[in-house]
Formats: C-alpha cells, structure tokens, sequence
C-alpha cells in the first residue's frame, strides 16, 4: 500500500531522514512537505510509534489528474473504508466544493452519516504536484515532550538534548530493538528516549557526577533496564550495534583539545562501531571544522549530515555514520 507521509515544515530534510531510516521503501517521493512511500501496515503502525517529525500519516485510496477527480471518486468503493462515520477535508483549491464532493461519497455509502469533530473516517484530498491524492487519515501522531525537557527532569544539565531531538537521532541509527549506546551519556537525554521506546539504554560518561545525574533522571521516568559506565568514550573497547551520541563541548568539556577529542573519538568509532552511528558535533558561528575530512579519514561512510539551527552562535552537525 502507499501511503502519505505529513512531515514537520520545521525540517524537513531531517524529517524525511527520519523516515528512510526506519522504512525499507527504496523509492519514496517527496512531495513539498509529504513524502510518499510503499509500505505494509505493520510496518506503519511502527513508524507512528517511534517517529518524532511526522505529524500525520494517511493512506492513499488513489491519485488521479484534476479533471478525473469526480469520475473517480462516483466509482471509488466507499463502503470498504467507511466505519460508523465520516468527514471530509479539501486541503486545496479545486473546482468542486467540500459540500459537492462529501455529498457524493454520501449517496454512495449505507446509512452515511457525517461527524465533523472526530470522525471514524477522517478523508483528505491533496493536490500535489499535478497529481490529487485522495487519502484516508491513519494516525495523527500527537507526543508531549514537554514533562521530559531538559529542565523538567530532576537533574538538570544545560547541554541536554531535548526530548524530540534525541528521539530524532535515535530513530536516525535505524534500531528497531535491542542496545542503544552513547558514550558521552551525560545526565541522559538520549538514554531516556532510547528506553522510552522500548530499548536497552547503556550509556559511558568519564564524570561520576554526570553517571549519577543520568541514574536519577532514568529511574525517575520509570526505565530500571539501563546500564551506566563510568568510563572514557576513548577507552571502550567492544564492539557495538548502534551508537547515538551527542559529543561534549564548551567550558564544561574536561577533556583534550577539541579537535584532537574528536578526532580521536572517531578513529575508535571505526574500531568498535558495527551497523550505524549517529554522531552530533558543535558548529560555531565563524569557526568552521572540517568534521567532513575527519570521518573520511577514519574511513566511516556519511549516510546523512544535517545541520541543526540552536541559536545564533551555535549550530548542531548531525551525521550519521557506517
């Protein structure tokens, strides 16, 4: 089946790399801020547990040109989709009215009738492109982040990714199950998410305070699953699965040279990295880091980079890394 993919306009590069990295669909289409892919419908009911920049998921009944519109929608089989009610919402400019065309699925269903608040059969045309797309709305995907942001958990660290960020960056390594590692954990921001959705979160820190920040912060969202290293990113040794990590920087890095800490880093990534590894490095306005020219020289393989706007001095490389 295809289905119609409603990506969040706040990136929407990032939100499609979201979504080819958990779906096997090798020809999806963008389509301004919809992405149009292949998929089963279990495979969709994952998508719309783990995404974090999708807003909206429906399937397409089918396409057609303009001026077939109503032609296809008097010979569509209504009743195979309808459920006790339904509504209908024009998301563009077409000749016929939402009243013109509702009033024809009307007459071709049994007992019809029409709920405008919360439907059980919730139907939207697009026009993208050249093309209509008639859907039916699947899952409206609605999480509040908001009692996990950084300042909410009871211990807090400034540098915290948030909660939809990290959610992000997890889904960008492609785990489905099992070991989600970061080792540079911090107060746990990432471990939080990863256990959230159904993971086993281990996480490495070199400071026992930040170990002990991430214990509470875990335990307090109700995850008893995790695994916590006190030790030095550098020094790990074993090898892993999926590693998603958000690297340290500014006055409250206790480490080498950045540079030098960086690059170090990724030559042991390659050592010890398995499957995928998402990476995020600091980009400061002015000061520019061939972060590109390290990876190829530890010889990792960029899968996606995208840049993440925080403020006006600071912006987030996210790269994701084979």
């Amino acid at each position: 089946m295809r289905y119609l993919l409603e990506l969040s306009k706040e990136d929407i590069d990032l939100s499609k790399g979201e979504v080819l990295s958990l779906i096997k669909d090798k020809h999806p289409i963008l389509l301004s801020n919809f992405l149009l892919v292949g998929s089963s419908e279990g495979e969709i009911s994952f998508l719309s547990d783990r995404l974090a920049l999708t807003k909206r998921i429906y399937r397409v009944l089918f396409l057609c040109m303009e001026k077939n519109l109503i032609s296809y929608i008097e010979k569509y089989g209504w009743g195979k989709i309808y459920k006790k009610d339904f509504s209908l919402q024009l998301n563009c400019k077409l000749k016929q009215s939402e009243r013109e065309i509702a009033g024809i699925i009307w007459n071709k269903l049994k007992r019809p009738k029409v709920n405008l608040s919360d439907p059980s059969t919730s139907i939207h045309i697009f026009k993208l492109k050249d093309r209509i797309f008639c859907t039916l709305l699947e899952k409206e995907l609605k999480k509040d982040y908001l009692p996990r942001e950084p300042h909410k958990r009871p211990e807090f660290h400034p540098s915290s990714l948030n909660p939809r960020l990290a959610r992000v960056l997890i889904n960008l390594s492609s785990i489905r199950k099992g070991e989600l590692v970061d080792l540079f954990s911090g107060s746990g921001g990432i471990l939080i998410e990863a256990g959230l959705m159904g993971l086993k979160p281990t996480g490495y820190d070199i400071d026992k305070i930040m170990i002990n920040r991430a214990r509470i912060n875990l335990t307090y969202y109700g995850i008893n699953h995790f695994v916590l290293h006190n030790k030095d990113a550098l020094d790990v040794r074993r090898k892993i699965k999926y590693i998603v990590s958000d690297l340290p920087y500014g006055k409250n890095t206790k480490s080498k040279d950045y540079s030098v800490l960086y690059s170090d880093f990724l030559e042991n990534l390659r050592k010890i990295l398995v499957k995928r590894a998402v990476i995020v490095l600091p980009e400061f306005k002015g000061k520019k880091v061939d972060y590109e020219g390290i990876i190829r020289r530890n010889k990792l393989k960029i899968i996606y980079q995208f840049t993440k706007y925080i403020h006006n001095s600071l912006s987030r490389r996210i790269y994701v890394l084979e």
